[in-house]
């Protein structure tokens, strides 16, 4: 195991407030690189989130991915159920039931979430309680505060 000491992501953004686009993007950069080799083995996250990207050395911003406690197999006809993660990076389709199936989309989706949080300081969805939170991810649109300098790239990304 590697020494991740210098904290979790969510820490930095809260710090912090938001972080540019361009630190941003050289965080997610590293993040996709971890989740498209875990996603060529077959493995899918599920747990993705701020809290599960961890600094080698925040200075450089070089992050780990980490808690791969509830990982699942999707690979071929194996294929696990989803059936934990955290409500606030979980996709819709997840959320109505439609595909209750491990698929890589549940990481690409908390990927998505993950830049937009440390561009926003937020998460684009919420609620006060579980039923709340599942409705705001399934049927609200995604925001962008003009306020908020971001790239035309960078939405799309999100």
């Amino acid at each position: 195991m590697e020494c991740a000491p210098d904290g979790e992501l969510l820490a930095l953004v809260e710090e912090r407030g938001k972080l540019d686009e361009i630190s941003a993007r050289s965080i997610m950069k590293q993040i996709v690189g971890a989740i498209s080799y875990c996603h060529g083995k077959g493995i899918v996250h599920r747990d993705l989130k701020m809290e599960n990207v961890l600094f080698k050395d925040k200075r450089t911003l070089h992050i780990k991915v980490v808690d791969f406690g509830i990982a699942g197999v999707c690979k071929g006809n194996q294929k696990d159920k989803v059936d934990a993660g955290s409500l606030a990076y979980m996709p819709p389709e997840v959320l109505s039931e439609n595909d209750t199936d491990t698929s890589t989309k549940i990481d690409v989706w908390a990927i998505g979430l993950i830049f937009y949080g440390m561009i926003y300081g937020i998460l684009p969805f919420w609620g006060t309680t579980e039923e709340e939170f599942a409705k705001a991810i399934m049927s609200e649109k995604l925001r962008f505060d003009s306020k908020v300098p971001i790239t035309d790239k960078g939405k799309k990304l999100i």
